[in-house]
Order: C-alpha cells, then structure tokens, then sequence
C-alpha cells in the first residue's frame, strides 16, 4: 500500500515526494497572498511593493505620533478654510460697496460736494438740455427765473438782484464766458442742488426737472457776447 498525505482536505501520494514539492507550492502561494508573515514583517518576496512597506511603517507608528501628525493636518486644513472663507467675504463685500455707491446715483441721491460746494455729478458736463428753446419752452422758463431767481441774480441776469449776497455776489449770468464752464448739465445741477456756501438756495424740491430745464434754456439767452 502507497503511503498517503492528508494536505489542505486532499489525499495525496507521498510517493517520490510529491507531497513534499505541493506542500511546498502552497506555503509560497499563501506567502504571497499574504505580504506579511506572522511576525508582522513584510515579506522578501518581489511580490511586496514599497506602498506595502509604507502601510507597514505607518502602521508601526504609536499612536500618539499618529494623532499628533492628523491634528496638524487637521490645522492645516482649518487654517487654509479660514483663509478662503476671509478672501470670499472680502470679495462680496466690495460687490456690495460698489452696488451701493451705483444705487445711489441710481435713486436719484446726490454726490458729495465738491471744493467749491456744487453738488455736480462727473458725468454732468456732457448731459444735454432734453428740451428746445422754442417760445413756449423759453417763455416758462422767464416766468420761473423770475419767480424764483431773479431776486438774486436781478432782472436781467447781471448778479444785481435785492437778496444777493453782498460779499459774494451772484453770478453774472450775461458773461457769454461763462458758458464754456457751465454748459447746460452744470447750470441744470447748479439749480437742482444749490449750494450753502456762497448761499445758493436748492429747487429739486421747489421745481420740476422740466421746470428747471426749461430756466437753463431762458438763462442761455441772456448771455451776451
């Protein structure tokens, strides 16, 4: 009778050793399943790469190590989201200063004075008179002026009205020189918001828009050359 060997719940021969050589085969193929061996080590084999080693290594670290080496991540981490989160609102908060300052134009509300005291917004000196000086237009435009002006800046427009300021007199608004500095958006502005010092008295809650147009029109006729 051939002696036989009970390996892995198969019988086989143990004759020429055959049991021997497959016992043998199925420690290696297990050993490289297995990377590490029972002691914890890697294997020798070619088989185990060096990520193997790594996960070792990293394994074999204490544990305090580890979790001092996850918090200063972890810090790394909450600082860069700090950082980001502070950029970001930076950011909106510009968004929101420039939409404010371009509402505020957008509402109607006035620029902050300038030097001289004109409230006068940057683009006033190419903003056009969206009327015509036709006879109608020029005759609304007496009546108000004089209503409303010429107890300052006279009659004719000469700066010699009853109420002018005697240390500052009103403007002459006969001087054709004049026109190159107040073309119709400065005039319209000059009315509309007036000034405190050298007094000028504000109309935007006195006149219409078309009112006050319809004076900058007539004032144009009273300069001489």
């Amino acid at each position: 009778m051939m002696p036989m060997l009970l390996c892995s719940g198969v019988l086989l021969d143990d004759s020429s050793g055959t049991a021997v050589r497959v016992m043998k085969r199925t420690a290696r193929s297990n050993r490289d399943r297995d990377p590490y061996g029972p002691t914890g080590a890697p294997s020798a084999r070619g088989s185990t790469t060096a990520a193997d080693f790594e996960r070792h290594a990293a394994s074999t670290l204490p544990n305090a190590v580890v979790r001092a080496r996850n918090a200063r991540r972890d810090r790394r981490g909450m600082g860069g989201n700090i950082i980001r989160f502070m950029r970001i609102s930076l950011a909106l908060l510009a968004m929101v200063v420039l939409a404010e300052g371009a509402g505020t134009f957008a509402r109607g509300e006035q620029p902050p004075p300038s030097a001289n005291g004109w409230q006068i917004p940057e683009n006033a000196r190419e903003e056009k008179s969206p009327l015509q000086p036709t006879p109608e237009v020029l005759k609304k435009g007496k009546s108000t002026y004089d209503s409303k002006c010429a107890k300052c800046h006279g009659p004719h427009g000469k700066g010699d009205g009853p109420d002018g300021d005697k240390e500052h007199p009103p403007a002459d608004l006969t001087d054709a020189s004049r026109a190159v500095r107040n073309p119709d958006g400065i005039m319209f502005y000059k009315v509309w918001n007036g000034r405190k010092e050298p007094k000028m008295p504000a109309f935007k809650s006195e006149l219409t828009r078309d009112e006050v147009w319809a004076v900058v029109e007539y004032v144009k006729t009273l300069r001489q050359g």
